[in-house]
This record gives C-alpha cells, sequence and structure tokens, in this order.
C-alpha cells in the first residue's frame, strides 16, 4: 500500500506545503474512491498516519485517502491571511483528482475533519452542494458564532481569520447561514457529527444539531469519550467502516 508525501507550490498560498496521500495497493482502469481526510488544530497533514490506524483500516480498501496540511486556518480564506478554503477546492484537489483519477461520484467521495477544525468539513460540504456523499465532523466546534459570545480562549485567533462576530455571522464562514440558505434545496450530501460527552465542545455541538437537525440530512452520534486521539481513532474506524459497507451495497 503507497503512502506518498507530497511536496506542493501552492500558488493560492504563495509557499510550497505538504500532503500525504495512501493510495490503494491495486488500481485499475476504474476512477479511485476517496476519503479527504483533514487534521485538526496545531496538527499537519501527518498527524492522522501518526496518530491513528488509518493506514491499516483501508490496507485491502479500493480507496485514497488524501490528507493536506491545513495550517490552523480553519479551512477558510482568513480575511487577514492564508487562503487555505480556495487552495483546497480549487487548487489541491482538482489537481489531485486528475493525477490520480479519484473519482468523481459523490456516493465515492467522502470528507472528515476532527477537532476544532471539524467545523472546516461541513464548509466544504455546505459551500460544495452536493460533491461528497458523506461529511463527517468528529468533535468539531460547529457553531463558530457561539464560541464568539462564550469569550473562547481562541477568539483573539478567530479575528485573523474571520473578522469580527458580525463579520463572521453575515459570512458564507457561519454554518448556521449556510444551512438556512440551503433548507429548502435539494441537499444529498448526508452529514454526520460526532462529540463525547466529556469533550469541551459537546455543548456547541448539542446546540448546532439542535439548530440544524430539521434543515439538513443530519445524523449526530454521542458517546462517553473526551476530546483526544484514542476516540478519534475509534471514529475514523467506524467512518471506514461505512465506506466499507457503501462499496459492498454499490
Amino acid at each position: 500500500m503507497p503512502i506518498l508525501r507530497m511536496n506542493y507550490f501552492s500558488h493560492v498560498l504563495e509557499l510550497t506545503t505538504t500532503c500525504s496521500i495512501i493510495l490503494p495497493q491495486k488500481l485499475n482502469a476504474e476512477p479511485v474512491p476517496v476519503l479527504y481526510l483533514l487534521h485538526g488544530y496545531s496538527d499537519n497533514d501527518e498527524a492522522w498516519l501518526l496518530n491513528s490506524r488509518i493506514a491499516k483500516l483501508v490496507e485491502e480498501l479500493n480507496l485514497a485517502v488524501v490528507m493536506p496540511h491545513g495550517y490552523n486556518g480553519y479551512y477558510t480564506d482568513s480575511v487577514s491571511g492564508f487562503k487555505i478554503y480556495s487552495y483546497l477546492t480549487k487548487e489541491l484537489f482538482p489537481y489531485l483528482d486528475q493525477l490520480f483519477h479519484f473519482s468523481q461520484k459523490p456516493a465515492e467521495r467522502y470528507l472528515a475533519v476532527l477537532s476544532m477544525v471539524g467545523y472546516g468539513a461541513f464548509k466544504l460540504g455546505l459551500r460544495q452542494k452536493n460533491r461528497y456523499g458523506k461529511v463527517y465532523s468528529l468533535s468539531g466546534a460547529l457553531d463558530i458564532g457561539a464560541l464568539y459570545e462564550e469569550g473562547f480562549k481562541r477568539v483573539l485567533q478567530f479575528l485573523p481569520l474571520f473578522g469580527d462576530k458580525d463579520d463572521f455571522l453575515n459570512s458564507e464562514n457561519n454554518l448556521l447561514k449556510l444551512v438556512t440558505e440551503q433548507a429548502d434545496q435539494d441537499v444529498t450530501t448526508e452529514f454526520i457529527m460526532t462529540c463525547g460527552r466529556q469533550d469541551f465542545l459537546f455543548e456547541n455541538n448539542n446546540g448546532f444539531y439542535a439548530a440544524t437537525q430539521a434543515l439538513l440530512p443530519l445524523r449526530y452520534r454521542v458517546f462517553d469519550e473526551a476530546h483526544d486521539w484514542a476516540f478519534w481513532d475509534s471514529q475514523i474506524e467506524q467512518v471506514v467502516n461505512e465506506i466499507k459497507k457503501d462499496q459492498d451495497n454499490g
């Protein structure tokens, strides 16, 4: 099973960055299903490889796993810094899709993000309407607006990313705004959020679910776990098992 680490010059970011990729052992003429697996706050593209069993879990699957470096950018186009959203959606992902012949069928495209920036998975899934079959937020901070109100310790880091609270609430970075705008549209992507009761983001997840469950194809899975790699490793196993089931039923 090939595991690659690619150095890539990004014209959007104006720097050389990295991306880790797991490819299936056997390739054929058919397009390859793909899981875009994004890291959390303070990590990089190798985080999943170093801290979880992802390589072992997908060893026998016809599945590619793409793990880009997202820095601490919340997978957003920041108001005064990196344009991570544009980098991924307009540059890196399209390039890799062509280079490795990744499938363009929504049912064969998955997206998952862990921890604080699990928010980014839902944003990509909502803004790129119906591009993915399933989108997972694992212990994500889904309601960023609520964290502004709570005086969250990283609010000062939000300012160069999103601007002040009013800027955030009125932008496409606000998931609640995106969900409301798409409430009467045909959304086929399934959104799955998971969180542990011992997680400091548990109430944030509960609030987001309460506000959006009637507006979005959404599942919420709650566990008695904390905000740590033991939980995320168990959750990525569930994600891979769902992908296996989809392939078996496909």
